[in-house]
């Protein structure tokens, strides 16, 4: 795996355990809601 391209990969994990979070608070923060 070339060092360039671990930025890119680490930013797409974050933003999925973004997505998995928002998902399971959706109920506790009606007001995140997008």
């Amino acid at each position: 795996m070339k060092k360039s391209n671990f930025p890119r990969i680490l930013l797409f994990f974050f933003s999925l355990a973004a997505e998995q979070g928002a998902q399971a608070t959706d109920n506790t923060h009606p007001l995140e809601k997008r």
